[in-house]
């Protein structure tokens, strides 16, 4: 009798010491979870996710004296008070830029908004074909420059965020699409792809067409 009365109080330790381990595991599973999303929520900042490609010669950052109210979730005007700071890392000059801010929350129809951020006038695929004129002033090695959205795409969004009553973005996403160095050569597409494309590429890739990375996007204002 004692002998099944010792195994069942084995037993009966081993069940206990097996459930305490597992609460123990169970928290300890959730709790980095908790933490980020109680850092998430106590932050109420807008996320700015940059997807520059990491190859291309420019380095990029919000621009610390609007980085606040750009990423205030209760500024419904974020967009006019964004600024980046961008700087040429290369040896070479650069004579246009061109990116995509984009709201991937956002997508009436099924296509996301976004906003136009540029720098220069002279598009590779454009009627000038990338090749700079001599009145364009270019982005110097190792100079920097502030870039914002021009005033037609800030205030774009706003009113049309009023009437379509569509929500302030709580992400936004830079995505690159264009760097020129002014002779008709530089990067391309959201890979940030070498142009020319390289020889071994068919000659269909090789045709002056817009990358399909361009399509589905719409823009808030032209």
């Amino acid at each position: 009798m004692s002998e099944d009365i010792q195994r069942l109080n084995a037993l009966t330790y081993m069940k206990l010491r097996f459930a305490i381990v597992f609460t123990l595991t169970v928290i300890a599973a959730l709790t980095p979870a908790v933490r980020s999303s109680g850092v998430i929520r106590s932050n109420n900042e807008r996320e700015f996710d940059d997807k520059v490609p990491k190859h291309l010669p420019i380095k990029m950052r919000i621009h610390p004296d609007h980085e606040k109210a750009a990423k205030d979730l209760n500024n419904d005007r974020w967009q006019n008070d964004i600024a980046f700071e961008i700087t040429n890392t290369g040896d070479r000059p650069i004579y246009y830029l061109n990116f995509f801010l984009e709201m991937p929350e956002i997508k009436p129809n099924g296509v996301v908004l976004g906003s136009d951020l540029s720098y220069g006038n002279n598009p590779i695929l454009g009627e000038g074909k990338g090749i700079a004129r001599p009145e364009d002033v270019p982005i110097k090695p190792n100079e920097t420059i502030v870039l914002s959205l021009t005033k037609a795409h800030a205030d774009g969004w706003y009113e049309r965020s009023k009437i379509e009553n569509l929500p302030q973005p709580n992400k936004v996403e830079i995505v690159f699409m264009e760097l020129n160095f002014g002779d008709g050569t530089g990067f391309i597409g959201t890979t940030g792809t070498p142009w020319p494309r390289p020889k071994r590429a068919s000659s269909e890739a090789n045709q002056n067409t817009v990358p399909a990375s361009f399509s589905g996007r719409d823009f808030i204002a032209k």
